[in-house]
């Protein structure tokens, strides 16, 4: 999209094996595949799909669905179809990570330094985990998320993880609409985040590309990822 190359969670896992970092790149059901997850949809803190799938967030799921040669959805037929892809994500990634957590000492890991990143759905998943589910996180980094699926303004507290944000200059509505009060929602929590925007792309972008600082830093999207997590959960 926008001609950019966009760095994949395996391009990000390759960037940070060899400084020491056991990564883990996970899947989660996808809303084709009908997922029914086990926390219902008016689990408390959980969004209505009025609140959840607006039009911006519907355009961009089927810009999605599209690119992959599937049919559109519509909201009066699909938003609980919607939503339950949503929660099953977030349930597969705290799986994930408990599961990391209960066999640590096979993978050579600190149950107490994980931390998380996704980018697009993916970083709403890693939202929703951290703050909706309360996935045990020492620290996330979410790249151009939509907050969607819990309520922030609920489920956010000063217990959650350090967060690094990252959104691109000409990213997608549903996320540029969103983010700034995201924003507020972390700052009114004393939650511990960083934000930086990426200027030049759209929705997708390298590692390699510049971020800009809300602290006046410039330097690689990778290497913004890395210090965050150098800073938060060190290294070995």
């Amino acid at each position: 999209e926008g001609g950019a190359v966009h760095s994949r969670m395996e391009d990000y896992a390759r960037l940070l094996a060899p400084l020491g970092y056991v990564c883990f790149v996970i899947e989660y059901r996808l809303t084709p595949e009908l997922p029914i997850p086990s926390n219902p949809l008016d689990s408390p803190g959980f969004q209505t799909a009025e609140e959840a799938v607006t039009p911006a967030a519907l355009a961009r799921t089927n810009f999605a669905r599209g690119a992959s040669g599937l049919p559109p959805l519509t909201l009066d037929e699909h938003s609980s179809e919607i939503m339950n892809g949503v929660m099953a994500a977030a349930e597969d990634a705290d799986a994930a990570v408990r599961h990391i957590r209960n066999a640590a000492s096979d993978y050579g890991v600190d149950p107490n330094r994980i931390a998380m990143g996704g980018h697009s759905a993916g970083g709403t998943t890693v939202l929703n985990a951290a703050f909706g589910l309360g996935t045990p996180l020492a620290a996330i980094f979410p790249l151009s998320p939509a907050p969607s699926g819990f309520d922030m303004r609920e489920v956010v507290t000063g217990d959650g993880p350090p967060t690094l944000l990252l959104m691109s200059q000409y990213d997608a509505p549903v996320i540029t609409e969103g983010m700034p009060d995201f924003i507020q929602i972390l700052a009114a929590a004393d939650v511990d985040y960083r934000f930086a925007w990426v200027p030049g792309f759209e929705h997708f972008y390298p590692t390699g590309a510049v971020s800009l600082a809300n602290d006046g830093t410039r330097m690689s999207v990778g290497e913004r990822v890395t210090e965050f997590l150098g800073e938060t959960i060190g290294t070995r």
